[in-house]
């Protein structure tokens, strides 16, 4: 299992420079709640950002996304299928939701996954946080000041 934030850069000429490695995590006890790991994407384009996780799920998992499905408020309109640098990855929505913060994702080795996203404008310690909740190691957030005696306040 996975315990570390899991990072994979997706070379593709039609990325903008500016992109990082995809931010996403899994949690050592999947299946045992409403959610399986946290992924932060860096944008709202649904298509983009799914292709970034197919890629980094497979160096991982080593099965790639067949089918997404996610809530309409959290994505701008998307179509119903998407080519990845792996291959074809269907796309399905739904109005309502008991979490509508996740997204369902069915793997090509018929593992589901249930990913909390975190919003792509979501501020960088909080992310971190939260992708520490699943079991990755939350990145240092360096403060703008230090206390007296070396003890940096969060």
């Amino acid at each position: 299992m996975l315990d570390t934030v899991t990072t994979t850069t997706t070379p593709t000429a039609d990325k903008a420079p500016t992109r990082v490695p995809t931010r996403w995590t899994l949690s050592a006890n999947r299946g045992t709640g409403p959610s399986d790991g946290a992924w932060w994407p860096q944008s709202t384009n649904l298509a983009t950002e799914l292709a970034d996780l197919d890629v980094a799920l497979n160096a991982v998992l080593h099965e790639r996304i067949a089918h997404a499905t996610y809530a309409k408020d959290m994505w701008k309109a998307g179509p119903r299928k998407i080519h990845t640098p792996l291959g074809i990855t269907k796309i399905g929505w739904f109005n309502n939701a008991r979490y509508p913060e996740n997204i369902d994702l069915s793997l090509t080795g018929f593992t589901n996954l249930v990913l909390t996203v975190i919003p792509s404008g979501t501020d960088a310690k909080f992310a971190a946080i939260v992708l520490g909740d699943y079991g990755a190691e939350p990145a240092p957030v360096i403060p703008a000041a230090s206390a007296p005696g070396g003890q940096q306040n969060d």
